[in-house]
């Protein structure tokens, strides 16, 4: 491109050209473009002159820059003077880099301050200052969310997927032939698949509450806190009183046997019992003083087995739907399991431990 002196022209600036005009010149200017007069031609090597560049001085904002220029568009503005040194050279560089990174990690007006400071301390400030000042404007690192192009709402909805695999999991469990909760946690092929479907996805962000160490802690403490409670105390005792009355009313003219059979029974299971083990950290108990007084079987494949049973003192019936559950209790047997969940005030029926501890004809 031809040039004429004192000519106005309107050049091109890229981020790079800013920020040598800024450090190099103490010229700040955040547009795009730049009104400039043309001085002159710089002398070059014999190799730049084959080049479509050309070595110009122009006067911008009332200072002489030595410009490398491509058509109508600044390449750079050349250093001079102790700009030409190694340091400011190299602060140079890394001022470049880092706006490369950050775009907006420093203005013009900064740099151009910065290299007021620079000037001031006569070369007492180096680039190892440089370097410890942009460590602490340095913006914070991308997270892998950011970095993979997750949007914000990705683990959450991860976490809805995994409470249905969870559900899909439980599914699997309940329909297994080979678990046996009398013997612990046994390894069969259902619970290897249930336990991978547990862990699909699972990292920290995609934690369900109710897989959590917090929540676990809080069901505890409800147990806990209801089973020492005076509602649950006062429950227990007026259960007892009403079954010592009925007690007391009908002793003086029926045997044991007999008042045992006549006791009211209550739908459910109860409370209490030994501690034996864990499932899925749901306690299991047992029972000892409860004796199996009857079995019903429903014809129907999906519907409710009874399991009659009773001590001195009280008579339950317990409904299941799981086959695997109600065959393995015997008319007679001695000793009931079962499960209490977190919820602190529901027992289920659970699998009983093989027994030959069963009643005599009577």
């Amino acid at each position: 491109m031809s040039f004429t002196n004192d000519v106005e022209y309107r050049l091109k600036l890229n981020l790079h050209c800013k920020l040598m005009l800024a450090f190099r010149y103490g010229i700040a200017i955040e547009k795009d473009t730049v009104l400039a007069y043309f001085v002159g031609k710089l002398p070059t090597s014999h190799e730049a002159d084959l080049t479509t560049r050309d070595y110009c001085k122009f006067k911008i904002e009332g200072k002489t820059v030595n410009t490398v220029i491509e058509g109508n568009v600044v390449v750079t503005a050349r250093p001079k003077g102790i700009f030409q040194d190694r340091d400011p050279i190299a602060i140079s560089h890394m001022f470049d880099s880092a706006l490369s990174v950050s775009p907006r990690l420093y203005t013009m007006q900064e740099i151009v301050d910065w290299r007021e400071r620079y000037l001031e301390k006569n070369g007492s400030i180096t680039k190892d200052d440089f370097r410890r000042e942009l460590k602490k404007r340095a913006p914070n690192q991308r997270s892998s969310e950011e970095i993979l192009g997750l949007h914000d709402s990705f683990f959450e909805e991860v976490k809805e997927l995994r409470f249905l695999a969870e559900m899909e999991a439980l599914r699997i469990l309940m329909e297994d032939p080979d678990r046996d909760f009398t013997k612990g946690l046994v390894d069969t092929k259902a619970s290897r698949e249930a336990d991978r479907l547990r862990g699909l996805a699972k990292t920290e962000q995609t934690i369900m509450y109710i897989e959590s160490p917090e929540y676990a802690a809080v069901q505890e403490k409800e147990a806990e806190d209801w089973l020492s409670s005076d509602e649950y105390k006062k429950e227990m005792q007026l259960d007892w009183d009403e079954l010592r009355r009925e007690i007391l009313a009908v002793s003086e003219i029926k045997s044991e046997l007999e008042l045992k059979r006549e006791l009211q029974p209550v739908f459910g299971a109860p409370f209490g019992g030994e501690k034996q083990t864990s499932h899925n950290n749901n306690t299991i108990f047992y029972h000892k003083d409860y004796i199996i007084t009857g079995m019903f079987k429903d014809v129907r494949n999906d519907g409710w087995h009874e399991i009659h049973y009773r001590n001195a003192t009280k008579r339950f019936i317990t409904v299941t739907k799981q086959d695997f559950i109600f065959n393995s209790y015997k008319l007679g047997q001695k000793g009931v399991w079962t499960i209490l969940y977190k919820n602190g005030n529901r027992h289920y029926m659970q699998l009983c431990n093989e027994s030959s501890d069963h009643l005599n004809d009577e």
